[in-house]
């Protein structure tokens, strides 16, 4: 439920879907770090390494813009995208 973005060597949330499961979990500016104890590199991977069956969970470790680094548990859903 996140718009994720390559920065350099960082991706960042670019945004958050209204309603999603990381709606009000996840904020704009954020680095991902890792995910369940692996550190994608690209958005790709990052995306490849969120996905899972709904229902399951999943551990994000997300660094703030402040400087903070803090681990973030999302449940994941199907989401629907409308164009």
């Amino acid at each position: 439920g996140a718009v994720n973005q390559q920065r350099g060597e960082f991706v960042v949330v670019r945004d958050v879907l209204p309603g999603a499961p990381a709606d009000g979990v996840l904020r704009e500016g954020m680095h991902l770090v890792s995910v369940g104890g692996v550190y994608p590199v690209s958005v790709e991977d990052w995306a490849a390494a969120l996905r899972g069956p709904a229902g399951t969970s999943v551990t994000i470790e997300v660094a703030t813009r402040c400087g903070g680094h803090k681990y973030v548990h999302i449940e994941r859903q199907l989401i629907r995208v409308q164009k």
